[in-house]
C-alpha cells in the first residue's frame, strides 16, 4: 500500500498503490484551477504504464487537452521543459523516480519557477519545496484498504487474483507563496479544503 508504480515492481495485484487515480489529477486542476487548460506530463517509457495509458484515454475521450513529453535521458529534462512550458499551463508531475529523483526534484522545482510555469505535485513534500498545489493519496486509508485486501487474502482469495486498487481517498496542498510569484489565484474553496496550506 505504500508502493508507487507497482506495476514497475512487478507487484501487479493484491494491494493498493499509493498513485492517485488519473482521473482525479486531472479533474483537482480542472476544478481548483480551470485557468490551466492545456495539462503538460513528463513521463519515462519504463515506469507509469497504466497511468499514461488512462491520461492518452482522458484526452481521446476529451476529457481534457494533456501535452506528453517523453524523457529518454535525465540530462533533456531542462530542454524538454523549456519547450513543454510554451505549449502547456501547468505540469502534472507524476511519481516517477527515474525523473524526480532526490538530486533532479529541486532542480526541476526551480526551473519551472523561473519559467513561471506552476507544478501540481504528488505529494506534499514537493508542494513545500516549490509546487503550487499537490493531490496525493490518503495513506491512512490506503492502510485501512490494504488491511481489506488482507482480509479477503485470509478468507481464501488468492493474492495474485485480486486487482490493484486506486487509493479511495486523497487529500490535498497548496503553497499559496509560490502562488503569489507566479501570479495565479487560488480559489478560497482551494485552500479551505487543503490538508496543507503554505503561506
Amino acid at each position: 500500500c505504500m508502493v508507487v508504480d507497482p506495476p514497475a515492481s512487478n507487484l501487479e495485484g493484491g494491494g493498493v498503490t499509493l498513485d492517485v487515480k488519473p482521473s482525479a489529477q486531472v479533474e483537482f486542476i480542472k476544478k481548483n484551477f480551470p485557468l490551466f487548460k492545456r495539462i503538460g506530463v513528463l513521463y519515462s517509457s519504463h515506469r507509469n504504464k497504466e497511468v499514461i495509458k488512462e491520461l492518452k484515454e482522458i484526452k481521446q475521450r476529451g476529457g481534457a487537452d494533456l501535452v506528453f513529453a517523453e524523457v529518454t535521458a535525465i540530462e533533456q529534462v531542462d530542454k524538454i521543459l523549456t519547450d513543454l512550458s510554451t505549449k502547456a499551463d501547468c505540469l502534472l508531475m507524476l511519481s516517477d523516480p527515474t525523473i524526480y529523483t532526490p538530486q533532479t526534484a529541486s532542480q526541476i522545482i526551480m526551473r519551472t519557477l523561473e519559467l513561471n510555469f506552476p507544478i501540481i505535485a504528488a505529494s506534499p513534500a514537493y508542494v513545500k519545496a516549490g509546487a503550487l498545489a499537490g493531490i496525493y493519496a490518503d495513506t491512512e486509508d490506503n492502510g485501512c484498504q490494504a488491511s481489506e485486501v488482507v482480509g479477503r487474502v485470509l478468507a481464501g482469495e488468492k493474492a495474485d487474483a485480486i486487482s490493484l486498487h486506486w487509493p479511495k481517498k486523497t487529500k490535498t496542498a497548496v503553497n499559496l507563496v509560490v502562488a503569489e510569484r507566479l501570479r495565479v489565484q487560488v480559489n478560497s474553496s482551494t485552500i479551505e479544503s487543503a490538508e496543507q496550506v503554505i503561506k
